[in-house]
């Protein structure tokens, strides 16, 4: 795993094969880390499901009670198949590209 922190988001990155251990990981680094924006890369090694990433809405649901941006980047996946309260983009430019949206949503109170 890789933790890279940038003025206005930080991103995790996957470097696991596991994603039991990777999900594991991520966990304890959400738990002791402040808010903030957070982009999470998944591995296109990391074989994932659709249930799998499902796990990481209530985390989603967490930052945006805070008024931040939650957002998965995984191209191996059907977005359409995903609640579309979690954000899920191929790449990270789309990711940052998310969260300068969602922050200009919460400056007009959408």
């Amino acid at each position: 795993m890789k933790i890279i922190k940038r003025s206005n988001y930080n991103l995790f990155v996957s470097e696991n094969s596991n994603f039991n251990s990777f999900f594991s990981n991520f966990k304890k680094y959400f738990t002791e880390s402040n808010y903030n924006n957070l982009i999470v890369e998944i591995s296109e090694n990391l074989n994932i499901s659709k249930e799998e990433i499902v796990l990481f809405l209530d985390y989603a649901l967490m930052l945006n009670e805070q008024k931040f941006s939650f957002v998965l980047i995984q191209n191996n996946i059907d977005v359409d198949e995903i609640d579309e309260q979690l954000n899920v983009v191929p790449t990270l430019q789309e990711a940052k590209d998310i969260i300068k949206m969602e922050a200009i949503e919460r400056d007009l109170e959408f």
